[in-house]
């Protein structure tokens, strides 16, 4: 639901097609590949098929960025009554993966994107990331990791983009913390 807040959702719902995933996550959950893509069903509107995109803009995907950017997120946490919350802060690397520092990033916000270069005309910026990765995104709600998004992300968007049939995604299992 894009611009969702608060109980009020401006541009309606739309449905989920289907889901793709790396085949690093489905055969071992290998935290570097904890992402996915979802196509958007598109949505009637004055007698056309309207995507989504077309309604809210689109951010753009980047590729094997430099750890150190600066990086806007902004996620859902549970009990929150679906108010969002929003925090900009510099991240780093730990361990190969991208981290932020920023409060508040608990249970509810994962998958959460990262957009850095925010155009604040258009709104739109670039996607770096989403909460997940080194323990599904973080242990404690202070720090947040993403998966690298480096070629294999790229051929998983290609995979999207081409459609056909996703995948059926597993739990995740425990995030070891």
């Amino acid at each position: 639901m894009p611009g969702y807040h608060n109980g009020v959702s401006p541009f309606g719902s739309w449905s989920i097609g289907a889901v793709y995933v790396s085949s690093r996550w489905l055969t071992n959950h290998d935290p570097q590949a904890d992402y996915a893509f979802l196509t958007v069903e598109p949505q009637p509107r004055s007698g056309r098929a309207v995507d989504v995109e077309d309604v809210v803009g689109a951010d753009r995907l980047v590729i094997s960025q430099d750890f150190h950017v600066r990086a806007t997120v902004i996620g859902y946490p549970l009990g929150t009554g679906g108010k969002p919350i929003t925090c900009g802060n510099e991240t780093y690397d730990h361990g190969g993966y991208p981290t932020f520092d920023c409060d508040s990033y608990v249970d509810g916000t994962s998958g959460s994107p990262w957009i850095t270069d925010i155009n604040p005309v258009a709104r739109r910026g670039d996607l770096y990331g989403v909460i997940g990765g080194l323990h599904q995104g973080g242990c404690t709600r202070q720090v947040s990791y993403s998966s690298y998004f480096g070629a294999d992300i790229r051929v998983l968007y290609n995979r999207a983009i081409r459609g056909g049939s996703g995948d059926d995604v597993p739990p995740a299992g425990s995030d070891g913390c």
